[in-house]
């Protein structure tokens, strides 16, 4: 009986529109109600320009005005600087090392999102189903991702990439140890193949340049063959096999092409053809590839980075993922279903996403709920890939797994809850009846006519399953005898029968194999949940209202999930069909990863948009205030009053209506900024100390850290070059300076006491911590004196309490919106200190102090194999590294603590700077208030800029409306699971 369970799709035979039919309908049923947007409604860039158009307008409207017309050279100063600011604001850091030529900076951030999972995944396909286009090497090079390859966006069609190769004297390492270990060992043996085969430098030789064994010991015999010529080495025998490597070596080499099929022909002589096994394969030697192409995906700010699934053979290159990886923003961390909520690095990386946003979380505000606010999905520095989640592409022969699927647990409960699920069983059910009755009418036709008196018997066993059925006349071909008109109409409704019987198994199959995955998704949110828990727990700050809330083995959606098929979507892509594609969770997961970077962006435009915005607003006010014949004499000593008393005297202040009025009526007192500048200074002064106190047990974990280190040193070396292996092996890891990827790492190793006691001090060490704390400090000093100013006034006029009132609102405004940047700029510069702290860190600076001694022992000083030669070579390390530990490890702990100490101070500047700028943007902003301009001959001209400033405020007024709506709107429709829980999509 044909099989009817066809879902594998293949180039002979695509699937079948029914099952497309099927999916589409499933697509349209679970799909996120939300829907999938990867369109920006506002482009960032166009925003940026159209505010540097209005500060322009703004700076033209103001210049040619008096300085008494803007109350004093300081305001007018102020003024043309927010202008400056906005009009040209300084770039933001690029964190991956990528040349300006290749990407220009800009103000606006790059967001940068890093594909990792070990090798097999399908990460590749995944990604060329993201961006829609296929850019990837792992389909040439046959082996995977070689090296981490960087996508960024240009709006251009063509594609173009460049290519970085490594260094000539890093290859010459991996050669001169490949024919080392060719050599006998002290004893007299070589090296078994299956030994060599393992070594990351043979591997590399043999794979790279398509040698067998055979040939490097035909290499390293021939310089004695011919002695009338000069003996060559076999590292230059190997380098003049291919001389246009030599050029590449070092290099950096931009290829293009204008479209997709062109770049990959540009790219393919660097990267070598499928099927080819044979020759130079120069992808071999890459240390990083960046892609600039027209991609949806990356088209909103994010940069996508596609690492290399395992171990490459290159230690270059490993150090190049560790630096790679130090800049993500985002990590998509690729796994396969079955694994997602067990594997052990799937937990590594969500304790680091918990960290993370522990230190980025902001103290609540005083009256504000006191409880952690959950992260955003949207903003979420982790996300879960499950990978290969096909159904279209899937084996035909899995009639087991669904019925196993069935029976399980957890997938039961979420299929319970499918009506869908539930309606199409009860019409497969009767659709399989009717159609085994038309099958046992048929034969028993066909019985009859043969002239057979046995008699049919019609199987009735329990549990009776389609699937199961066997029937050598169920086919698509009708039998040759079938000459009998009514076998003939008999074997028509059984096709009918049966085409349904498939339509509603492949619906039946498709609602397991998703339930599967809706049960996938909440194991890993589950676990997560659990690990939130336990941090909390363990921070004790587990209160009784948090502790009523929080339940076990709860779902927490603040992690996105992907369930992810791009096999499925490469087959339904070219079809146009966009329900299918949807249900493959690519469009999704590529709607998340522009959203990550266009959030970023809009967020920047918005900082940028609402400071320049208050500060047009506040010179409006300027402009269009009462003059002092409006204002009347006694408003007018009224505030006059509070000038004398809150306002900072500068030598060009304009003369006020005091000048007028009998005595003088100067209040005692300081002015608002200088007010605002002590209570910052000394809050901000309290929490720096508290975080000096800090620092001062990290050193102290730090420098019993590097006394274990320098106890430790000699016997760890020992132990380290006593390793019994090939005397080769030995100096290939002094030759790449103690890190060989199968040998563990000389660096590390020896450095460990003291990363371990950094990583402790380290984590109980939040400078972000000091942050949060100090925000609701400094809003709370800020408060205090706008009260003063408000009591001041008790005894003015109502309007003017009122309009003292108003400004003050928004002086508020304006200390939050600064403190708020604050903490994202503060928090920026305290996660970055991680770097250093990182194990990828110490073994870099390890190596620096190494390197040297490293060089000699791998030198000609104890080249060969005499007697002593290895042993030798070994004591000299030791003695090296024993020497050298009586101050290294101690300096590593000192750079560290006064690197630290560097943060510190540079977030107090950063601190400093801020409140001082917020104070003098508020006493501005309040001097508003009791502004009481002379009337003068250009007030026709003040009048002529105030209606120009409004004209200003109105657009920027739209544009901050329009830009606030879209955020909204694009936090709530970005996709951040897939497929959806049934419960959300209700919603």
């Amino acid at each position: 009986m044909m099989d009817m369970l066809r879902l594998e799709a293949s180039a002979k035979r695509p699937a079948s529109c029914f099952l497309h039919s099927c999916i589409r309908a499933a697509a349209v049923r679970h799909s996120d109600t939300r829907g999938i947007c990867v369109t920006a409604a506002m482009d960032p860039q166009k925003l940026l320009n159209d505010l540097a158009r209005l500060a322009d307008n703004l700076r033209a409207a103001v210049s040619a005005l008096p300085i008494a017309t803007l109350d004093g050279a300081e305001r007018k100063e102020h003024i043309l600087d927010a202008c400056n600011s906005v009009a040209q604001p300084a770039p933001a850091q690029l964190k991956l090392p990528i040349p300006p030529n290749i990407l220009e900076p800009s103000y606006l951030p790059r967001t940068c999102i890093g594909l990792i999972g070990s090798t097999g995944l399908g990460k590749s396909t995944l990604l060329s189903g993201v961006l829609g286009r296929n850019i990837s090497s792992a389909d040439s090079v046959k082996r995977g991702t070689a090296v981490p390859t960087i996508v960024i966006y240009h709006p251009h069609e063509r594609i173009e990439a460049s290519l970085t190769f490594m260094p000539l004297k890093e290859v010459q390492k991996k050669i001169e140890s490949t024919f080392e270990l060719l050599e006998p060992d002290e004893s007299g043996r070589l090296m078994s193949n299956d030994d060599l085969n393992q070594d990351p430098s043979y591997k590399l030789v043999i794979e790279a340049f398509g040698l067998t064994k055979r040939d490097l010991m035909g290499i390293k015999r021939r310089p004695g063959e011919a002695a009338e010529v000069e003996p060559k080495s076999p590292l230059e025998i190997v380098l003049q096999l291919h001389p246009e490597l030599v050029g590449l070596l070092g290099t950096t080499v931009n290829v293009t092409g204008e479209n997709e099929a062109d770049f990959l022909a540009a790219l393919a002589p660097y990267m070598g053809s499928p099927g080819r096994h044979k020759g130079l394969k120069k992808w071999a030697f890459l240390t990083s590839l960046v892609v600039k192409c027209n991609a949806e995906a990356v088209s909103g700010g994010s940069i996508l980075v596609d690492f290399p699934g395992s171990g490459d053979s290159s230690s270059i290159v490993l150090r190049a993922i560790e630096k790679v990886e130090q800049c993500l923003d985002v990590r998509l961390l690729a796994v396969m279903p079955q694994r997602a909520s067990t594997e052990a690095v799937v937990k590594e990386h969500m304790d680091n996403e918990i960290r993370r946003r522990r230190e980025n979380h902001v103290a609540e505000l005083p009256g504000e709920e006191h409880r952690e606010k959950p992260t955003p999905a949207s903003s979420s520095g982790l996300a879960i890939i499950l990978t290969q989640c096909d159904i279209l592409t899937r084996s035909k022969d899995d009639h087991k797994l669904i019925q196993d699927l069935e029976n399980h647990e957890d997938i039961s409960e979420v299929l319970t809850q499918d009506a869908d699920y539930n309606t199409n069983l009860e019409l497969l059910k009767d659709v399989e009846l009717k159609h085994s009755e038309r099958v046992q009418y048929v034969e028993g036709l066909r019985n009859e006519q043969s002239g057979s008196n046995q008699a049919f018997k019609r199987p009735r066993a329990s549990g009776f399953r389609y699937d199961n059925m066997l029937n050598e006349h169920d086919s698509d071909e009708d039998r040759d005898d079938d000459h009998d008109p009514k076998i003939r109409e008999a074997v028509r409704e059984e096709k009918q029968w049966r085409k349904r019987c498939d339509q509603h198994r492949a619906q039946r199959r498709i609602s397991v194999l998703r339930a599967r995955y809706l049960v996938s998704g909440a194991s890993v949110r589950r676990r997560f949940g659990d690990l939130v828990l336990q941090e909390r727990q363990d921070r004790d700050q587990f209160d009784a209202q948090v502790g009523e809330d929080a339940v076990d083995d709860e779902e927490d959606f603040s992690l996105p999930v992907f369930a992810t098929s791009a096999a499925d979507f490469e087959q339904a892509h070219p079809s146009g069909d966009k329900a299918l594609e949807q249900q493959t969770g690519v469009p999704a997961l590529r709607a998340f990863i522009r959203h990550a970077g266009a959030r970023a962006q809009y967020r920047a435009v918005l900082d940028l948009l609402q400071p320049f915005r208050a500060e047009v607003q506040s010179t409006h006010l300027l402009l269009t205030a009462n003059d002092s014949e409006t204002t009347g004499d006694r408003l007018a000593r009224q505030k006059e009053r509070l000038r004398e008393r809150w306002a900072t005297p500068t030598e060009d202040a304009p003369a006020g209506p005091s000048s007028r009025l009998p005595g003088s009526l100067r209040g005692k007192g300081d002015s608002i900024r200088n007010s605002l500048v002590k209570a910052f200074e000394k809050s901000t002064e309290a929490e720096l100390e508290n975080a000096r106190d800090e620092l001062e047990k990290l050193r102290d974990t730090c420098e019993k850290g590097a006394r274990n280190a320098r106890k430790a040193a000699r016997k760890m070396v020992e132990a380290l070059v006593n390793v019994k292996m090939h005397y080769a092996k030995h100096r290939a890891v002094f030759r790449h300076h103690g890190i060989y990827e199968e040998i563990e790492d000389y660096n590390v190793a020896l450095a460990q006491p003291l990363i371990d006691a950094v990583n402790e001090a380290v984590g109980g060490y939040s400078g972000s911590g000091s942050l949060g704390a100090l925000r609701a400090s400094l809003i709370q000093d800020g408060a205090n004196v706008f009260d003063e100013v408000l009591k001041s006034a008790k005894n003015c006029d109502e309007g003017l309490r009122g309009e003292l009132h108003a400004r003050i609102s928004q002086s508020r405004g304006h200390l939050k919106r600064e403190l708020e940047q604050l903490n994202r700029k503060g928090n920026s510069i305290f996660w970055n200190t991680h770097d250093r702290s990182s194990v990828a860190h110490f073994r870099d600076e390890m190596v620096d102090r190494l390197e040297k001694d490293y060089d000699i022992s791998a030198g000609p000083r104890f080249i060969g194999t005499g007697r002593g030669s290895p042993a030798r070579m070994k004591a000299f390390f030791v003695d090296a590294v024993d020497s050298l530990s009586k101050t290294m490890f101690d300096e590593l702990a000192r750079d560290l603590v006064e690197y630290q100490y560097e943060v510190l101070d540079e977030v107090g500047a950063l601190i400093k700077e801020t409140y001082s700028r917020a104070a003098a943007q508020c006493e501005m902003e309040i001097s508003n208030a009791w502004v009481v301009p002379e009337r003068q001959p250009v007030m026709s001209a003040r009048e002529q800029a105030a209606r120009a400033v409004a004209d200003i405020e109105r657009q920027l007024s739209t544009m901050e409306r329009e830009l606030i709506e879209e955020m909204r709107r694009a936090e709530e429709n970005v996709p951040t699971c897939h497929p959806p829980p049934f419960d959300r999509v209700a919603q």
